[in-house]
C-alpha cells in the first residue's frame, strides 16, 4: 500500500513545481518572524509575574524577622534557639521553591508562545467552522434568489469586437494609464514653473518680511524663517489666477532632549500632522480662490488685492522694523490698493495663571511667581517639558507648605506638636506613631496628593489603605485632617493588631459598645499606654489614688491626646498590659451587670487604700492590680434577704483577680465581721491566715473574710451562698460560745471553729459538728450534722441515728431565727442524751445474751425500742421540763387507739375500711360475718400488739424505782412519765420485764 501511495505523492509534487515547462522556486516570505508573533493574541491566564512572587517572599521573610526580634529576646534560650531552627527549615523550604520556580521562568517565553500559539490555532478554527457554516447558509439561501435577464447587447460587443464598446469616456481616462514624460519634459516643466513662480513673487505677490529669505529650485519656492519654521510651497499654473499649493514644512528647531522628543515631535511633520498641516496650509492659501466653486465662501472685496502669503505666515510675531519694511514693500507693489490680510503681531509666549482652592488650601500670589526667564521660549533650546515642569514643582512645593500650616494649626492639635509634620524638598512626612511614617507628595501627572510608607519592605498589606486614603482625599480633600486622623488611627489598630497576633491575642476591630460603655473603660490609666516615655514609673504603686487613675476621664483623654507626639509606643509589654487591662474591664463589666440586675449599687474605690487585703491574695496578684479601681457595696444592699446580714460590716469591697494570667478570671469579696471568732482546732493552725476551703480565706488578725469566686458571671450567687452559709457559721459559734457563760452550761464547749464547720460538745465526752450546704437551692439551706463521742472503747455516739430529725430542726429557722432554733437543738440533745444511751446499752446487753433487739429514733424527741417479734415495741417520748414517757408502742398519744389494753383482742375496724370491705364482692350479703373476720385478721398484722400485762410491768417499776428513792413518777396505766434522770432505772426494769413475758 505504501508503495503504490508514493509515486503519487512524488507526482503531485512535480506538477505542482511546474509552470510552463519550467520548475518555480518557493517564494520567500517577506514577513519576519517578530512580525508574526506580533500578530498572534496574548494570553495570560493562570500566570502571574515572577517580581510579585520574589516581592511577596521577601516581604514575608522580612516580616517574619521583624517579629522575631521583638519575641525571641522574653523567650528561654532553648526555645529560642528551637525557634530560630525552625524558622531557618521553613524559609529554606520557601527560597529553594523560589529558585526552582526562578529555573522554570526561563521557559516563560517558549511556553507564552505556544499558549499564544495554541490561541490563535483555536481562533483559527473557529472562523473556519464559522465560514463553512456561512457558506453553507449561503447556498440555502441562494436558491431561493432570482437572476435578472441577461445582457444581450453588451455580450454581442464583446463576441463581435472582442472590447466593450459603450464603456464611458471619462472611466476610461480614470483608468486608462497616461503616457508617462520622459526627464526632458519634467526638467522643463520645472524650469517653466520656476520662472512664473520668481516672476509672480517679484512682480505682484505680497511677501511677508520675516519670509523674504527664499530660494527657488524643484519647481517651487521655500521660505525661510529663523528660529520658525522652513516652508516650501508651489503654484497651480502659470497664470496670474492660479493659486498656491502646500508642499513641506520644517521647523528648525532644537529640542533640549532630543532622544526622545524628536520621536514624539520630528522637525519634518508626519502623519496626521502632516496631514492637519496640508490641509490647513492649502485652505489658507486658497481663502479666496474656492470662493468662486464654493458657496459660502466671502469674496474678496473691491479694492483689496489677495494675499496668500500673509495669511501663510499669520502664526508669528513681527518686529517694529519688519512693520516699517512691510508698509514699504505694500506702497511698491499695490498702489492705493490694500491687502486682503495683515501680518498679526503673535508670539508664542508662556503664562503662568495658577488656580486657586486647590486641595481645598487658598495659596497667596506672592508663593506662585517665577523669574521671567523661567517662562521665556527659546527655539534653539526649546524645553516645554522643563518649564511645566519648574511650575509644577513651585506650585506643588507652595501646596505642601500651605497644608503643613493647615496640619499644624488645626483646632484638635493632633498634628501640631513639633516633629510630627516634617517637610522636605518635594513631601511631607509625617509620623503617625513610634516609626510609623507617611509620606505625602503632589503627584505631578494628575494633581493628586500620594501616600505610602516610607519604608518598601514594610509596605505588605498596607498599599490598600493608602489607596483609600488617596481617594478619599482627592473626593473630599477639606476633610485631609479628618482623613489623616482615620488613617493614624488604624495605623495604630493594625500595630495592635500585629502585636497581639504576635502574643496569640483576639482582636477586633469593631464592636457593639455604647458611650456609656467607654466612659466605663476610661477608668483605666490610658496615659500608661500613650505614654511617655518619661512618664512616672507605672510598677511603683504607693502613691496611686482614684484622681490619679482618671476616674471616668475619657473625654478628657480623647481631647489631649496628641498622637505622634506622645509616640504611642506600643510594645510586646505595653500590649501585654493593655490586654490585662482589657481582661481587667471584661471581669469588672461582667461582676457590674450582676449588681445593676439585681439593683445594687456600686462605687469605685481606690484599691491601695481602706481595708488591707490579706497576704495570701496580695502575693498572687499582679503589680498593675493595685493601679486598678475596686468595686465596694454597701453590706445593707447586697446582703438584703440574707441571712445573719448584721454580721458583717458596711463596706464590702469586690475585687476581680487572675485577669492578668492565661488561666480564668476569679472573683474575692471582702467582708469585715462586727464579731471577731477565733478559730479553734486543728485546721484552724497557728497561722492568722486561714484556709478553711478553696473558696474562703479568713484573716483573723483583721476579721476579713475573703470569698473567692472561680466563675465570674456567677460571683455574686456564689457569695451570698458562701455567706449564708459562713455567717451561719459564725452565728452558731457565737451562740454556743454564749451559752456555756449565760445558761451556765459548762459541759458545753466549742472545740471546733473554722467558718466552714462548728464542732462543740454538748454533754461530757459527746460532740456534735454542723456544716451546711446548698444555700441557693429551692429547698432553702441544708444542714449536715456529724456526731461524735470521745471514748476510745467504743466512738459511737446514739444521737447519730437521729440525725435526720434533728438537722430539721435548723432547717426550720426563719430570718433571724437561727440562734432560738440553735438553742432548740442543744436542749433537745442535752434531754434525749440519756434516752438514745440506754437504749443503745439494753441493744448492747440484748445482743451479748443473744436475743436481738432493735433501738431507732421516730423523731428527734421519740426512741423505740422494737423487740424480736416485731409486733411489740416500747416508746421513749420527750415531753416539756425535761419529762420522759415510756408507753407501749402500741398506744398513741395523738388518737384513739385501734387495740385494748390488757387484752389479746382484735381491734374493731372503722365504718370506712368495713364498708369497703363489705363492698368489694355483690355476693358478699349471705356470708358477711366470716368476711369480717377474716378482714379483723388482716388488719392485725398490721399494728403492733399491746405488750401483755405491760400495765402491770409499768406499776412494779413504778413502784421499785419509787422506794429506790427516784422522785416524780407518775404511772398513766399504758405507761410512766418520769425525769430524764431517771429514764435508765424504769427501762432497765421494764425491758426485764417484757422480755421475760415476750419468752414465754
Amino acid at each position: 500500500m505504501q508503495a503504490v501511495e508514493q509515486p503519487e505523492q512524488q507526482m503531485a509534487v512535480d506538477i505542482s513545481s511546474m509552470e510552463n515547462g519550467a520548475p518555480q522556486q518557493p517564494e520567500v516570505d517577506s514577513v519576519s518572524i517578530e512580525e508574526l508573533e506580533r500578530e498572534l493574541p496574548h494570553v495570560d491566564d493562570g500566570q502571574i509575574d515572577l517580581s510579585d512572587v520574589l516581592s511577596r517572599v521577601v516581604q514575608a521573610i522580612y516580616a517574619e524577622l521583624t517579629e522575631m526580634a521583638e519575641t525571641l529576646p522574653s523567650m528561654s534560650d532553648a526555645v529560642r534557639k528551637r525557634t530560630l531552627a525552625d524558622w531557618v527549615v521553613k524559609t529554606k523550604k520557601q527560597v529553594v521553591k523560589l529558585y526552582a520556580v526562578a529555573k522554570w521562568s526561563r521557559d516563560a517565553g517558549t511556553i507564552q508562545k505556544c499558549m499564544n500559539i495554541t490561541s490563535f490555532i483555536g481562533a483559527h478554527h473557529r472562523q473556519l467552522e464559522f465560514s463553512a457554516d456561512f457558506l453553507q447558509r449561503l447556498k440555502d439561501d441562494l436558491g431561493r434568489v432570482r437572476l435578472r435577464n441577461h445582457d444581450l447587447l453588451t455580450s454581442l460587443d464583446v463576441l463581435t469586437t472582442g472590447s466593450y464598446l459603450r464603456l464611458p469616456t471619462c472611466i476610461k481616462k480614470r483608468v486608462t494609464q497616461p503616457i508617462p514624460l520622459t526627464d526632458e519634459e519634467v526638467a522643463k516643466t520645472l524650469k517653466d514653473m520656476e520662472n512664473a513662480i520668481l516672476y509672480r513673487l517679484r512682480m505682484s505677490e505680497i511677501i511677508p518680511v520675516e519670509m523674504s529669505r527664499y530660494r527657488i529650485e524643484d519647481g517651487r519656492v521655500f521660505f525661510t524663517v529663523p528660529k520658525l519654521f522652513e516652508v516650501s510651497i508651489c503654484l497651480t499654473g502659470p497664470l496670474p489666477t492660479d493659486g498656491w499649493f502646500f508642499v513641506h514644512v520644517e521647523f528648525p528647531i532644537n529640542l533640549k532632549d532630543e532622544t526622545t522628543g524628536l520621536q514624539e515631535f520630528p522637525r519634518v511633520p508626519t502623519g496626521w500632522a502632516k496631514q492637519f498641516i496640508s490641509q490647513e496650509a492649502d485652505n489658507r492659501l486658497g481663502y479666496y480662490l474656492l470662493a468662486e466653486t464654493e458657496t459660502g465662501r466671502p469674496k474678496l472685496p473691491d479694492g483689496f488685492v489677495d494675499t496668500p502669503l500673509i495669511r501663510l505666515y499669520n502664526f508669528l510675531a513681527r518686529t517694529p522694523e519688519q512693520i516699517v519694511l512691510a508698509r514699504v514693500q505694500q506702497r511698491v507693489k499695490l498702489g492705493n490698493t490694500k491687502p486682503s490680510d495683515e501680518v498679526q503681531p503673535l508670539r508664542l509666549s508662556v503664562t503662568w495663571e495658577p488656580s486657586q482652592g486647590v486641595l481645598a488650601v487658598n495659596l497667596p500670589p506672592s508663593e506662585l511667581t517665577l523669574p521671567r526667564d523661567e517662562l521665556t521660549v527659546d527655539a534653539d533650546n526649546l524645553d516645554f517639558e522643563s518649564m511645566l515642569r519648574k511650575v509644577i514643582e513651585k506650585h506643588s512645593r507652595a501646596l505642601l507648605v500651605a497644608l503643613r500650616a493647615k496640619l499644624q494649626q488645626d483646632s484638635r492639635g493632633e498634628f501640631s506638636e513639633p516633629g510630627v509634620v516634617v517637610a522636605e524638598k518635594d513631601a511631607l512626612h509625617l509620623h503617625l506613631c513610634t516609626d510609623e511614617v507617611v509620606t505625602m507628595n503632589v503627584d505631578m501627572r494628575s494633581g493628586r496628593l500620594n501616600f505610602k510608607d516610607i519604608n518598601d519592605l514594610g509596605v505588605a498589606g498596607r498599599a490598600s489603605r493608602f489607596y483609600v486614603v488617596t481617594l478619599r482625599v482627592f473626593n473630599n480633600p477639606e476633610a485631609l485632617v479628618d482623613h489623616l486622623g482615620a488613617l493614624r488611627t488604624r495605623t495604630i489598630l493594625s500595630i495592635a493588631e500585629e502585636k497581639a497576633h504576635y502574643l496569640g491575642y483576639q482582636s477586633h476591630r469593631t464592636r457593639n459598645l455604647g458611650k456609656q460603655v467607654l466612659e466605663d473603660i476610661a477608668f483605666l490609666d490610658f496615659e500608661r499606654i500613650r505614654a511617655s516615655r518619661q512618664g512616672p514609673d507605672f510598677g511603683n504603686t504607693s502613691n496611686v489614688s482614684v484622681q490619679g487613675l482618671s476616674l471616668y476621664d475619657f473625654k478628657d483623654w480623647e481631647a489631649n491626646d496628641t498622637g505622634a507626639s506622645s509616640g504611642f509606643d506600643l510594645t510586646i509589654q505595653t500590649m501585654k498590659e493593655l490586654y490585662s487591662y482589657c481582661c481587667a474591664r471584661v471581669a469588672y463589666m461582667n461582676v457590674e451587670r450582676q449588681f445593676k440586675s439585681r439593683t445594687i449599687p456600686y462605687t469605685h474605690v481606690n484599691p491601695a487604700s481602706g481595708t488591707t487585703q490579706p497576704t495570701e491574695i496580695v502575693r498572687i496578684q499582679s503589680s498593675l492590680a493595685r493601679c486598678v479601681p475596686s468595686l465596694c457595696v454597701q453590706a445593707t444592699d447586697i446582703l438584703s434577704g440574707a441571712p445573719a446580714a448584721e454580721a458583717a460590716m458596711p463596706n464590702i469591697r469586690v475585687i476581680p483577680l487572675n485577669w492578668w494570667s492565661d488561666e480564668n478570671a476569679q472573683v474575692i469579696t471582702c467582708v469585715k465581721l462586727k464579731y471577731v471568732q477565733q478559730p479553734l482546732g486543728k485546721r484552724a493552725g497557728s497561722s492568722t491566715i486561714i484556709r478553711p476551703s478553696k473558696r474562703i480565706i479568713y484573716d483573723t488578725t483583721e476579721a476579713v473574710v475573703s470569698f473567692l469566686s472561680e466563675n465570674v458571671n456567677t460571683c455574686v450567687d456564689e457569695f451570698l451562698e458562701e455567706w449564708a452559709r459562713v455567717s451561719k457559721m459564725v452565728v452558731i459559734a457565737r451562740e454556743v460560745a454564749k451559752m456555756s457563760k449565760e445558761k451556765a452550761w459548762s459541759d458545753i464547749q466549742l472545740l471546733s471553729f473554722d467558718l466552714q464547720t462548728v464542732e462543740f460538745a454538748y454533754a461530757p465526752g459527746y460532740a456534735v459538728s454542723i456544716a451546711c450546704e446548698d444555700q441557693l437551692s429551692l429547698d432553702g439551706t441544708k444542714f449536715i450534722l456529724r456526731f461524735t463521742r470521745d471514748d476510745p472503747a467504743d466512738s459511737f455516739n446514739p444521737h447519730d441515728d437521729a440525725e435526720p430529725f434533728l438537722t430539721s430542726i435548723l432547717q426550720q429557722h426563719g430570718q433571724g431565727r437561727l440562734a432560738p432554733s440553735l438553742e432548740r437543738l442543744v436542749m433537745m440533745l442535752r434531754d434525749t442524751l440519756p434516752i438514745a444511751v440506754e437504749l443503745e446499752k439494753i441493744r448492747k446487753g440484748c445482743q451479748e445474751q443473744g436475743y436481738h433487739v432493735d433501738t431507732f429514733a421516730k423523731a428527734s424527741g421519740w426512741y423505740r425500742l422494737l423487740y424480736p417479734t416485731l409486733k411489740h415495741a416500747l416508746d421513749f417520748r420527750l415531753l416539756k421540763n425535761q419529762r420522759v414517757a415510756i408507753l407501749d408502742g402500741s398506744h398513741s398519744l395523738f388518737k384513739p387507739s385501734h387495740v385494748r389494753v390488757d387484752s389479746g383482742s382484735v381491734p374493731q375496724p372503722s365504718t370506712s375500711r368495713t364498708a369497703s370491705s363489705s363492698s368489694s364482692s355483690l355476693g358478699a350479703a349471705s356470708s358477711s360475718s366470716g368476711s369480717a373476720s377474716n378482714a379483723a385478721a388482716a388488719t392485725n398484722e398490721l399494728f403492733l400488739q399491746p405488750i401483755p400485762q405491760f400495765s402491770q410491768f409499768a406499776k412494779e417499776a413504778v413502784s421499785e424505782a419509787a422506794q429506790a428513792g427516784t422522785p416524780n413518777l407518775v404511772d398513766i396505766t399504758v405507761g410512766v412519765i418520769c425525769e430524764t434522770s431517771a429514764v435508765g432505772v424504769l427501762a432497765q426494769s421494764i425491758h426485764k420485764k417484757v422480755v421475760e413475758k415476750l419468752k414465754r
